[in-house]
């Protein structure tokens, strides 16, 4: 399936960013690239499970005889491995950022929430919330696409910023499709 929607980049592919960056004469986005250390590792380990996002399937596929039962049990796996909602959707062409060909049929939408307290507590409070909940997002993916191998269908994590173009934070699975 083709994607069809226009995404504006992001970070130094944003062309209002970098006029910004022109402007005031900036060579780079200020503190861009200074992350604690913590985040770092955090970083660092959503790039490390890239190669778990697509992965060998089990042969011996589970048979669905009904359809909802199994949306149950995918949505109640979901929540086991941590995410706070869960839908199954079908994917469309408007869900995909144009430039892109996915031969998805169907997405399951996975929620991670951040915690709203931390935004009291300031702007790196807020960053480092937002970079635990990425970090959740990228291993609840990757976690239920196994899982969805397992049973003997193809599933990928994939980063939004293939659907969506926002920044891969959000992740979304193929399943069944």
């Amino acid at each position: 399936m083709k994607g069809a929607s226009r995404i504006r980049e992001q970070g130094y592919k944003d062309p209002l960013l970098v006029k910004l960056m022109k402007d005031h004469g900036f060579d780079e986005i200020p503190l861009y690239k200074h992350r604690p250390p913590e985040q770092m590792a955090q970083r660092q380990r959503w790039s490390d499970l890239a190669k778990f996002r697509d992965g060998p399937v089990n042969p011996t596929r589970t048979e669905i005889d009904d359809v909802e039962r199994a949306a149950t049990d995918i949505k109640t796996f979901a929540r086991e491995i941590g995410a706070d909602d869960v839908g199954i959707a079908l994917l469309t062409p408007i869900m995909i950022r144009k430039g892109f060909d996915l031969p998805h049929g169907y997405v399951i939408c996975m929620i991670i929430a951040e915690n709203y307290a931390e935004a009291l507590r300031g702007p790196r409070a807020i960053e480092q919330e937002a970079s635990n909940a990425y970090l959740r997002c990228a291993e609840v993916a990757t976690e239920m696409a196994a899982h969805i191998r397992s049973l003997g269908y193809p599933a990928w994590a994939i980063p939004l910023i293939a659907l969506f173009g926002a920044g891969g934070a959000i992740l979304a699975v193929r399943v069944l499709g």
